[in-house]
């Protein structure tokens, strides 16, 4: 991603997932006429927490499926349950076939999806309570402090992280795709709102088509981190082409390569920063600009000189390229400088000259 987030090894939160396994591994040959029987198949830390509630009721519903399986899918399941465990590398390694761990090959394996996503639906609702036993509320807060500021989202790179309430935790992997992903840390990640609910949502980070043929590779957030340059060599500034008052706006991408294709994709991350940014704030931008130099008391009254200035503004913003949407802006001020474009040289001049004298 834009920036990585710090992984917590340490914390109450991944004890489900083991409680998970264990009850897995305990039930692997399990036989059909076998009872279900809190203390014969979890960990007694975790029966005080199951025991009476919702959750109990989900795991004998599950034990009560799974053990008519026949031998051969029982060790089919727990194997597909074992390399679940290691879901960090298949973000990044396409020649692995993620569909075995997809809702639709685990139902020709149990015979019963709905069971096992109402499962893993249960145990997240447990882990994501505001106050429950998992304390996610304080994992939250340990990857939020373990970044420097300005503490923004990774995935966009503009939407704030907060402090004072826990942002989404969203699931890389789909958990309705994906349900056995639904609890394990490692495909749990804090992302801003918009990026959740509005972009990201169900989306398949390993796939590329519905038919989930062509696999993908995903930054994963918690070990690789992208350097994004945007280029704006064929955008169209306002205020420069009859035929475009407005202007119109290209941003390119660089480098051009697989994780970059998919968080574009994925994140609609050009749309977001030309209609939700540029449009509404490209003069507000040049205002502040505008601001700079003349509070340096300059005067601009000649191209050169704008450019100068425009390349020594662009170079101030690059040095925190996650403050104040300046991921967008320090390129676009560099374009400004290099664009040679003598319209908007003498439009921007002309509105210098405006504002300092007023």
């Amino acid at each position: 991603m834009l920036y990585t987030y710090q992984y917590i090894h340490k914390h109450k939160i991944h004890e489900l997932n083991k409680h998970l396994l264990i009850f897995f591994r305990r039930i692997k040959n399990v036989k059909s006429s076998s009872k279900f029987v809190l203390e014969t198949y979890f960990h007694k830390d975790f029966i005080t927490v199951i025991e009476g509630t919702q959750l109990e009721v989900q795991f004998r519903t599950f034990f009560n499926t799974y053990k008519k399986l026949s031998a051969n899918n029982k060790n089919l399941f727990y194997n597909v349950i074992i390399d679940s465990q290691s879901i960090q590398y298949l973000f990044e390694d396409i020649s692995i076939d993620c569909n075995r761990f997809s809702n639709t090959e685990l139902e020709k394996i149990i015979g019963h999806s709905s069971m096992l996503k109402n499962l893993m639906s249960t145990l997240y609702k447990s882990m994501s309570a505001k106050n429950g036993h998992w304390k996610i509320y304080d994992h939250y807060s340990n990857i939020y402090n373990g970044r420097k500021s300005p503490k923004v989202c990774p995935f966009c790179g503009v939407e704030l992280l907060h402090s004072s309430f826990r942002e989404d935790y969203d699931h890389l992997a789909p958990k309705g795709v994906y349900p056995l992903f639904s609890i394990n840390m490692r495909n749990l990640a804090p992302m801003c709102t918009f990026c959740n609910e509005k972009c990201k949502g169900e989306k398949d980070v390993f796939y590329e088509d519905r038919n989930k043929t062509k696999r993908r590779r995903f930054a994963y957030p918690y070990n690789m981190m992208v350097e994004i340059a945007l280029d704006y060599s064929e955008s169209i500034l306002p205020e420069t082409d009859y035929k475009y008052p407005e202007g119109y706006w290209k941003i390119k991408f660089n480098p051009d390569i697989d994780y970059v294709k998919t968080w574009l994709d994925i994140f609609q991350i050009e749309n977001r920063y030309v209609t939700d940014y540029i449009i509404p704030n490209y003069f507000e931008w040049l205002d502040q600009f505008i601001f700079t130099i003349s509070d340096k008391e300059l005067i601009i009254n000649e191209k050169n000189l704008l450019r100068t200035e425009l390349s020594r503004y662009s170079n101030r913003l690059f040095k925190q390229p996650f403050l104040d949407t300046n991921i967008i802006k320090a390129p676009l001020f560099k374009y400004f400088a290099d664009c040679e474009n003598e319209s908007f040289y003498t439009s921007l001049l002309r509105r210098i000259k405006t504002k300092i004298s007023a």
